[in-house]
């Protein structure tokens, strides 16, 4: 049994981790610029011609709001989509925009993992 977790231990660390099987690459800390919003008025600044230019003018006093805030947070890309951020990430959002003095033009950059259609976040800064 000790031989069996000695074999286990060195394995772990020749590969360095226990995260990704065989074939499988690591993942890549991606970037994301653009307007931090929360989900449920992301839906009709989406439908809009220029969904940036709409999620540009949604207000912070807005996204604090009760079912705004409970909806969680994302960000409208120049590219008009909706990154939407993992629970750390929704609670950094909150803490960013309580502490800003902007009305509105939330403009962030935020660096995180995509972990299918949610963005594991490692940090968020506004603009």
């Amino acid at each position: 049994m000790i031989a069996k977790c000695i074999a286990l231990t060195i394995l772990l660390t020749a590969t360095g981790s226990v995260s990704y099987g065989a074939g499988q690459e690591k993942p890549e800390v991606v970037a994301v610029h653009g307007v931090l919003m929360d989900k449920a008025c992301s839906a009709k600044a989406l439908k809009d011609t220029d969904p940036y230019a709409a999620a540009s003018k949604h207000t912070r006093t807005c996204a604090l709001m009760g079912p705004c805030a409970g909806s969680g947070f994302g960000v409208v890309t120049e590219a008009g989509k909706f990154i939407k951020l993992d629970a750390k990430g929704d609670e950094q959002a909150k803490a960013l925009l309580e502490e800003s003095s902007k009305k509105d033009q939330m403009t962030v950059s935020v660096d995180g993992i995509m972990n299918g259609e949610i963005l594991e976040v490692k940090s968020i800064k506004e603009n």
